[in-house]
């Protein structure tokens, strides 16, 4: 990718500490993209995806939003973000579903 720096050439990642770049450096700037897209008037739509968590031993549902995005001129579906669930009843996929979408304009 670099080939005039030594450094860069040497640079190895584990996929641990690739996932935690990408979560903790990356995936901010993107969610605040995608909240900026979607406090537009254009309506989205929410989706989820619930399953089993074999590392964290729970529940995580994950939430994608799909949205006109007036940058790219095209319908796009974004990951919003995720939250770990215990024992999961519909009361508790709700309260997940309704923490993670606080910092969305649900009126759209």
């Amino acid at each position: 990718m670099f080939p005039d720096s030594h450094i860069a050439q040497a640079m190895a990642f584990k996929s641990s500490k690739m996932a935690y770049i990408i979560t903790y450096g990356l995936w901010p700037f993107f969610r605040c993209q995608l909240l900026d897209d979607t406090s537009l008037d254009c309506p989205f739509s929410v989706a989820f995806d619930e399953s089993p968590n074999k590392v964290s031993q729970k529940s995580q549902m994950d939430l994608v939003i799909r949205h006109w995005s007036r940058s790219k001129d095209e319908v796009v579906s974004m990951y919003l973000d995720s939250t770990f669930l215990g024992y999961t009843k519909a009361a508790d996929l709700l309260e997940g579903f309704k923490s993670v979408l606080k910092a969305v304009d649900l009126s759209k």
